[in-house]
């Protein structure tokens, strides 16, 4: 490795780590997952919970269970809203205020339009009590306390509860509700103090009959803030909505690109359909991993809580995960068909890991720098986040019914599930499709990787699974320098590289909020995706050092990218002709004293069969001539190559241009295949005599403005195509005409490029709109009357593509 490369690289390690120190500072700052961070495991916590339910003498045999680990996401909101992050942030981690619980609820499968009899418990991070509630139905019996005596129940049970003197709490309200047979009591017990603004740290005590039925221990925040705040406010939910919209949009451009493409043929779908598989049920088993979590909070009428359950996870399936498959299987199958003809080498990498050649430099040489610059993106989205939060007083924040890997039963898996969500998901639509379709377009890879990381930013504002900020638009900031960085990564160094970097970055996250609790289970969790991650960087490093570069065999080399390299040498060689083509057409319009002649051929396709061409005579005299081929590409390429080459050699052994093209008919006639053939102009100029004399071979006829005269005249003699008659009746329909031409007049020859050209209507251009427009600027040199004419086509013709070569020229006789 050379001096320069060896310092680049250390220079990048360096800043890789130095962003990785930044992190891991500000990241319990930042985070309001490090709030509270539970010391227990969900089995631990069910341990209180159980001692709990004997010590009612609660019996639960026959319910279901669900446990999930939630934060109260509103009272943080308010909290660090008031007081900052930071201090919140150690309030929370300190467990002085139930701002996270172990949550346990259990049901039968009973619908919820009746009365149902449910347990449930919240348990805090430390393993305290916060709260638990047997709900009775109306219709059991009970004997009946007083007010009073249920008072003197409710403040002993506040006495022997909390950590917290009963004394700080107060009465706030009580009231009784008669039952159809028991009498149940309410009574609200409330502290407030400076520290926790104008919130209050509550007690909710009830009482059915002569049992108490359950205990909350919550921190409620003022009555108005959700609607102050503007959690819920137009703004947020317009932003929230447009972000959507952008998933949406991209949904459609996604499968319509794929539909198209799989309509020519131009793609292979096998390696999709693995990666869309694999997301698929990747997405499926987390629903698993996260199963406790579905269908909280959600209400769907009568139906009980179990079946919400499944009809929530079959909707997530069919509308959201079948989408999101389909999303990745066409960002790989379009975007790798479009890059491998762009710039084939950014998929090297994956091309070795898909053949499951793991340890080829191409790998080695992706997956060091991919983590590197993750490294790098962790450490600059929490500057930036940090940057937010302290000068334009941003709030992070994390919803409401949100545990993060807490309260998965595998958070490792969840690891997992964001490892291939990043690498699938985010790199293959947001980099690998987007920025490819976008170059595309934009003309531009810097101006591609812009926006894809705004799109990616306005994305993530809805779709995000870690916390936010509030406004929830504040996200964007540092999502878009995510985005940059990895449509820098991809880019420059390959699509493994970008997938490898959002695999550190989005791991990393997750790490760090798992090794914020005591617990030995989530931090063996993280240490396993710590291994992982080392795993995966020794890998490279052993590659990079050892490996092979691993290069497609013609043998092994899939069907599908067979197709694409032929299409590119095809595309090639066809721009290859395409020069060559333009290089037989005159590079400069003749100068001949006492005219102005201009001409142009736009070709429909890369190469096509018109043709003018400006021979240079005897005395001074100037051959012009305007030809068309029956058909396009290639083929008529080749046989406009040699009509060309066969009219110049004999276009100087006769001034007669019905003499030229009969020698030109009997050549071609012997050459070009039946059902070819090709239509001609050709005009001889004698400059010092101003005389024109002209033949047409089944051409279009040239139309000639004279000085004074208000209406175009057309040159119409008669005339069949060359190489469609051996010669004679080629040569006795073919008449030669001639034409005396005056100062001011203008002569205009042309193929039917011009005149047959569509508007989306299928409206041709016609000759009507043709002469007028000659007839308008016939005054104007013979260069600006070529522009006028291409610039009303065009502007005719729309969006819609060429169908037919067009060829022009202009040649005016001056004063």
């Amino acid at each position: 490795m050379n001096p320069k490369a060896l310092s680049r690289n250390a220079l990048l390690i360096f800043v890789a780590l130095f962003s990785l120190v930044i992190a891991i500072y500000l990241m319990p700052r930042l985070n309001p997952f490090f709030a509270s961070s539970p010391h227990l495991t969900r089995a631990q916590a069910r341990a209180v919970v159980e001692e709990c339910l004997q010590r009612q003498k609660w019996n639960v045999e026959g319910f279901f269970c669900d446990a999930l680990y939630l934060y109260d996401g509103s009272g943080l909101d308010y909290l660090m809203g008031t007081f900052g992050a930071i201090p919140i942030i150690n309030l929370g981690r300190e467990d002085r205020l139930p701002l996270s619980y172990w949550h346990f609820e259990f049901y039968r499968n009973d619908p919820r339009d009746q009365q149902r009899e449910t347990f449930s418990f919240n348990v805090s991070p430390t393993g305290k009590l916060l709260g638990f509630g047997h709900n009775l139905p109306d219709s059991v019996a009970r004997d009946s306390l007083s007010s009073v005596a249920a008072q003197q129940l409710a403040v002993q049970t506040l006495q022997s509860w909390l950590d917290t003197p009963a004394s700080a709490f107060k009465l706030e309200q009580s009231s009784s509700i008669k039952k159809p047979k028991r009498t149940d009591h309410r009574f609200d017990f409330v502290r407030t103090a400076p520290e926790l603004g104008e919130g209050a740290e509550v007690v909710e005590i009830k009482i059915a009959g002569n049992e108490l039925t359950s205990g909350w221990h919550y921190f409620r925040e003022p009555q108005n803030f959700t609607a102050v705040s503007g959690v819920v406010g137009s703004a947020n939910i317009l932003i929230n909505v447009i972000s959507v919209a952008v998933y949406l949009v991209l949904l459609f451009t996604v499968l319509v690109a794929f539909l198209r493409k799989y309509h020519e043929g131009e793609i292979g779908v096998r390696t999709g359909i693995w990666l869309g598989g694999i997301v698929f049920f990747t997405l499926v088993f987390s629903a698993v991993n996260s199963w406790e979590h579905l269908g909280f909070g959600v209400g769907m009428g009568a139906i009980s809580q179990f079946y919400t359950k499944l009809i929530q996870f079959g909707l997530q399936t069919v509308f959201g995960y079948n989408f999101i498959a389909l999303m990745v299987m066409s960002s790989w199958t379009v975007g790798e068909q479009a890059l491998r003809i762009d710039k084939p080498s950014l998929l090297s990498g994956v091309d070795s890991l898909f053949n499951f050649k793991w340890l080829s430099k191409n790998l080695g040489r992706e997956l060091p720098l991919g983590f590197a610059f993750g490294a790098i993106a962790v450490g600059v989205t929490h500057l930036l986040g940090y940057v937010l939060i302290h000068t334009f007083g941003a709030i992070p924040r994390i919803g409401s019914g949100s545990g993060g890997a807490f309260g998965q039963y595998l958070p490792f898996y969840g690891m997992l599930v964001t490892i291939i969500m990043g690498a699938l998901f985010d790199e293959l639509v947001f980099r690998l499709f987007l920025i490819t379709y976008l170059r595309r377009w934009l003309k531009s890879s810097a101006a591609a990787i812009l926006l894809s990381a705004l799109l990616y930013a306005v994305f993530f504002i809805f779709f995000n699974d870690t916390y936010g900020f509030r406004a929830s638009y504040q996200i964007m900031l540092p999502i878009f320098a995510l985005g940059l960085i990895q449509g820098y990564v991809f880019w420059r160094y390959g699509l493994l590289a970008a997938m490898a970097s959002i695999v550190f970055f989005s791991v990393a996250n997750q790490i760090g909020v798992l090794l914020s609790s005591p617990a030995p289970f989530f931090i063996g969790n993280a240490f396993a995706a710590i291994l992982l991650l080392a795993g995966m960087l020794v890998v490279g490093l052993i590659a990079l050092k050892r490996g092979e570069t691993f290069e497609y065999t013609p043998e092994d080399e899939p069907a599908h990218i067979r197709r694409i390299k032929e299409r590119v040498r095809l595309q090639k060689e066809l721009e290859i002709a395409h020069r060559v083509q333009l290089g037989l057409l005159p590079k400069t319009n003749p100068t001949v004293s006492g005219f102005d002649i201009a001409g142009i051929c736009i070709p429909a396709l890369e190469v096509g069969g018109d043709y003018f061409d400006f021979v240079d005579l005897h005395e001074g005299n100037l051959g012009i001539a305007v030809g068309d081929v029956s058909g396009k590409g290639i083929p008529a390429a080749i046989y406009m190559t040699l009509t060309k080459g066969i009219l110049q050699s004999h276009a100087g052994e006769d001034p007669s241009p019905k003499h030229v093209l009969s020698k030109v008919n009997s050549l071609m006639y012997r050459t070009i295949e039946r059902n070819w053939y090709v239509s001609m102009f050709y005009a001889v100029l004698d400059s010092r005599r101003r005389l024109l004399r002209f033949a047409r071979a089944g051409h279009n006829p040239g139309i000639i403005f004279r000085t004074g005269e208000s209406q175009a005249r057309l040159l119409q003699t008669a005339g069949i195509g060359l190489g469609l008659d051996p010669g004679e009746k080629f040569n006795r329909t073919l008449v030669e005409g001639e034409l005396q031409i005056s100062p001011g007049d203008t002569l205009v020859l042309y193929t039917d490029g011009f005149t047959e050209a569509m508007n989306s209507d299928t409206e041709e251009f016609g000759e009507e709109r043709f002469l007028d427009i000659l007839q308008r600027y016939k005054n104007s040199s013979a260069s600006e009357l070529v522009q006028y004419i291409i610039e009303a086509v065009r502007e005719f013709a729309g969006e819609q593509p060429q169908h037919d070569d067009m060829t022009l020229v202009v040649l005016k006789a001056l004063h």
